[in-house]
């Protein structure tokens, strides 16, 4: 079976070296509006078309900011994957090798 090309209209700025990294942990401290929140949801999808049935979790300060901003850029940036499945009511993208992202809110733990 032949592999699949895909392309994600995302370019990383410059700052975003972070992308080359294998480290586990990263932080960023960058000024608002310096496309943290597109940086890190391209970083998950990165990972999650590379390891098969794997989960990733991308957790705003709220839900609402979650669905709000970074719903929004993941639909977008993924739309270019062959069979993707995206679940509104969970705000969960599910990869066709059987990996999911996630989105959260940190103002409900329990969820």
């Amino acid at each position: 079976m032949g592999e699949i090309k895909i392309i994600i209209p995302y370019k990383p700025r410059p700052w975003a070296t972070f992308h080359e990294t294998n480290k586990r942990w990263i932080v960023l401290v960058l000024h608002r509006r310096a496309g943290k929140s597109t940086a890190a949801i391209n970083h998950l999808q990165r990972d999650a078309i590379k390891i098969p049935n794997a989960r990733f979790a991308y957790i705003s300060p709220t839900y609402k900011q979650s669905k709000n901003i970074a719903w929004d850029l993941l639909k977008h940036y993924a739309r270019s994957i062959p069979n993707i499945e995206f679940n509104e009511a969970e705000l969960t993208a599910k990869y066709p090798n059987g990996s999911k992202i996630t989105l959260y809110g940190a103002d409900n733990p329990d969820r």
